[in-house]
């Protein structure tokens, strides 16, 4: 597995177009192919209006080169203007949402135990551990007893 990032207006100051990705990352890919099996971009550098594009286009690239498309959902929010705090429930579902809406077969996170755990230091990361849990139980993936932070 490798989990590459883009090169999105939230990483660098000059970001390529999603032409520019495909072209650069159907050319890696290749290279890859028969190497890596599975590819899960991280989902944080780019815009959210353009993050559903380069989801679709990430997921066909991967495709033709035989792998499996899966997604490095960032659980920490690069908008705010201090060091990435723990993400807002909203974000977090939206971009879940884009990478089904996408086809990728499975999300992974960064990082879980700062931004995601009910054991983190960040009193947000426990509400945002048991917003996640709460949207398993009503999509039938956690059971009704499931985990909480308590």
């Amino acid at each position: 597995m490798i989990s590459p990032f883009l090169h999105g207006r939230k990483l660098v100051v000059d970001p390529i177009s999603l032409d520019q990705h495909c072209a650069d990352w159907d050319e890696i890919l290749g290279c890859l192919e028969g190497a890596v099996d599975i590819v899960a971009f991280q989902d944080g550098q780019v815009d959210y209006a353009a993050l559903p594009d380069f989801l679709q286009a990430n997921q066909t690239l991967i495709a033709k080169h035989h792998m499996q498309a899966w997604s490095n959902v960032e659980s920490f929010d690069r908008d705010m203007p201090f060091d990435f705090p723990p993400i807002d429930w909203r974000k977090l579902w939206w971009k879940m949402q884009a990478a089904e809406q996408a086809g990728v077969e499975k999300l992974i996170t960064f990082e879980f135990s700062h931004f995601m755990s009910p054991h983190s230091a960040w009193p947000a990361a426990h509400h945002l551990f048991n917003r996640y849990c709460d949207y398993l139980q009503k999509t039938g993936q956690l059971p009704s007893e499931g985990v909480t932070s308590a």
